[in-house]
């Protein structure tokens, strides 16, 4: 029942063309990783989006490699899939950060 409704949500959602507000949000967690702790250099960024968004951008991002390696060459395809990974990105933390500076609250 579950992946039904994800599905029929994701298409909903690729029709109306517009990415559901509460998966905008995202939650940036500094992790550590090792040597002093009192060091910036020492801690890892991370964004914790909601696991139905994430579903949703390798959806994209599959169909989109797929289409992208039809039709250019390996070493061209390469480049093109970074960028469309690095634009997806850009799209939705510019999405995200829009909604917190015009709602006010912090993210």
């Amino acid at each position: 029942m579950g992946i039904k409704a994800l599905n029929h949500l994701c298409c909903q959602i690729w029709k109306q063309q517009e990415w559901p507000e509460d998966w905008k949000l995202q939650e940036f967690v500094m992790l550590y990783k090792n040597g002093n702790s009192k060091e910036c250099g020492n801690y890892r960024t991370i964004a914790l989006i909601s696991n139905a968004s994430k579903i949703l951008l390798i959806i994209i991002l599959n169909r989109m490699k797929c289409k992208v390696e039809e039709e250019l060459s390996d070493c061209q395809a390469v480049v093109v899939v970074v960028v469309v990974v690095v634009v997806i990105v850009v799209a939705v933390v510019k999405s995200s950060s829009s909604n917190s500076s015009s709602s006010g609250s912090n993210i």
